[in-house]
């Protein structure tokens, strides 16, 4: 079953402490033809839905592990991940998928608890956990104290990643860095091109000079000696 809205609201806690899942009302049968509740469109809690589910696309196992993932934010960091001043605004901060890291607004958060929360949160189900099962291993590994299997994103992923989400802004900026490129380049070439120009300039110049001397004395005829002027 996947329930598609999971939330604080539906997970009901006993004085035990254990937690139960409430509300089927919109929940879909795996593998079967027709849903629990039938609805068309997006359905469920917006701060809570995966990425898909605002996209319009069917909710997988891997939606309710989203949900989980953001239930598990809210719980270190006391926020929402993504919030908006109407629904579109929100719609759109889940789409881009960059909720602050948890410690940026809880310093003291666990830094494991953040990294289980963010994977579970991925904004790419395939990034996410297989299963609840396997989100669940993980936060069973933090509370032996053993090693989570979730790891940070490297900046080069995280780079790649925005890159894949944002293509346009991404292409505008590599061909303005080309065209900042080509622009040094030129102005480079025509500085090297005025020096060149002022170079030859000068030599035009010189070799100028020295035509107009051999001319001058060319005109005047080679020089005679004083007596020989005397006797003519």
């Amino acid at each position: 079953i996947v329930h598609r809205d999971l939330k604080p609201d539906n997970v009901l806690v006993d004085v035990s402490g254990r937690p139960f899942v409430a509300d089927f009302g919109l929940a879909r049968v795996l593998g079967a033809s027709m849903s629990l509740t039938q609805s068309g469109g997006v359905v469920g809690t917006p701060t809570y839905m995966a990425p898909e589910q605002v996209r319009g696309d069917e909710a997988t196992p891997a939606s309710d592990v989203y949900a989980l993932g953001v239930i598990l934010y809210e719980i270190v960091t006391g926020h929402l991940p993504f919030l908006g001043a109407n629904p579109e605004q929100l719609f759109f901060a889940i789409l881009d998928g960059n909720a602050p890291h948890p410690r940026t607004l809880r310093p003291s958060a666990d830094a494991d608890l953040s990294t289980i929360a963010l994977k579970a949160m991925a904004l790419d189900p395939g990034d996410r956990y297989a299963s609840a099962s396997a989100l669940g291993d993980d936060l069973a590994r933090f509370l032996r104290g053993d090693p989570i299997h979730a790891r940070p994103l490297s900046v080069a992923t995280r780079a790649v990643r925005w890159v894949r989400r944002h293509r346009l802004v991404s292409g505008l900026a590599v061909a303005l860095l080309l065209a900042g490129t080509a622009v040094g380049y030129f102005y480079v070439a025509a500085g090297w091109a005025r020096t060149r120009i002022a170079a030859q300039e000068e030599q035009i110049g010189f070799l100028t000079d020295q035509a107009m001397l051999t001319y001058e004395n060319a005109l005047l005829g080679p020089a005679r000696p004083l007596d020989a002027e005397r006797e003519n």
